[in-house]
């Protein structure tokens, strides 16, 4: 299954006053992430994703991922059992004068399913 979260980041919004977008996904392992930054923005436009205070992209708090015209595919491996599954969006734009779109495409399946698709996987390397 696929998820998208994304946020419009109004200019001039700085890290102090920076905007959070959350998105609730089915339990399941958050496999994949895609960032998608559209051109123009410079390097201005910064996010970080979090699964409540944990860290998700990028791992350091203090750290943001940010970018000009990015199309960039992270694997991941986090389980996100049914009952504690919000995934947050936090954006900030140093523009002055843009806003700038922040899209990101979240992988989640099952378990179970993920793990029949590794043992695949495997029978086809040997």
């Amino acid at each position: 299954m696929w998820y998208v979260l994304e946020d419009m980041v109004p200019a001039g919004t700085t890290r102090a006053n920076a905007r959070e977008t959350s998105i609730k996904v089915h339990g399941g392992i958050l496999h994949t992430i895609s960032v998608l930054m559209p051109p123009g923005s410079k390097g201005l436009s910064h996010f970080q994703l979090r699964k409540g205070g944990y860290y998700i992209l990028p791992r350091n708090e203090d750290k943001s991922l940010y970018g000009d015209h990015l199309n960039v595919q992270y694997k991941e491996w986090l389980e996100l059992p049914a009952p504690q599954n919000r995934l947050t969006l936090k954006t900030w734009n140093l523009d002055t004068s843009h806003d700038h779109k922040v899209r990101l495409l979240l992988g989640v399946l099952k378990k179970d399913v993920i793990e029949v698709e590794e043992e695949y996987l495997k029978t086809l390397k040997l």
